[in-house]
């Protein structure tokens, strides 16, 4: 529709810290939709299913309730740096 957007960084160097990140299926859904799906490929990003949780000994699984949505959809842990490389370098390679 014509907008246009002007991103302002402090630095462009990958952050040196560990830092992970864990996008729940509904922003991966959003990531789909804004077509950056990709910024989470080649960063070693793991799919997520759910939940474990773990207590006295006990444990029970917390699944997504994925099951109305194409088999790639779940949660993705990854490194947070990586992704926002990639995310750069999607809006770099973008039209200005």
């Amino acid at each position: 529709d014509g907008r246009r957007v002007l991103v302002i960084e402090r630095d462009l160097n990958e952050p040196d810290r560990i830092v992970g990140e864990l996008l729940q299926p509904g922003g991966y859904l959003k990531l789909i939709e804004l077509g950056l799906e990709d910024c989470v490929e080649k960063i070693d990003a793991q799919k997520v299913f759910g939940y474990a949780l773990f207590k006295d000994g006990k444990h029970t699984r917390l699944s997504y309730p994925l099951e109305k949505f194409h088999s790639d959809i779940a949660g993705r842990s990854f490194h947070n740096g990586r992704f926002i490389q990639r995310m750069r370098e999607k809006a770099s390679s973008l039209p200005k």
